[in-house]
């Protein structure tokens, strides 16, 4: 008398594919750093910092999530890569 094979496991479950909220506030900073709010210091590094927070806690399996981390960590890399230029030019420019 043989027995019938076990049932197949669960599925594993599917991340829900929402950022987080870091990823989300480093989009944002950079995204306002780089239309023209660039002339604050200070912003595009939190956003750069909390970009890399959001890429070191975020799940490879969620792509949307690290997706809005790597986004934001580009944009104010980019920014914060551009600003000792802007703020070179703007010195000249006072020089006048």
């Amino acid at each position: 008398m043989a027995f019938p094979p076990p049932p197949p496991p669960p599925p594993m479950p599917v991340p829900d594919g929402r950022p987080s909220g870091y990823a989300t506030a480093s989009v944002i900073i950079g995204a306002a750093s780089l239309l023209g709010c660039c002339f604050l210091i200070v912003p595009p590094f939190v956003g750069l910092i909390l970009g890399v927070i959001a890429m070191t806690r975020t799940p490879r399996t969620n792509r949307r999530a690290a997706t809005w981390a790597v986004t934001g960590t580009a944009l104010n890399g980019f920014v914060c890569a551009a600003l000792p230029l802007l703020l070179a030019i703007g010195a000249m420019a006072d020089r006048g």
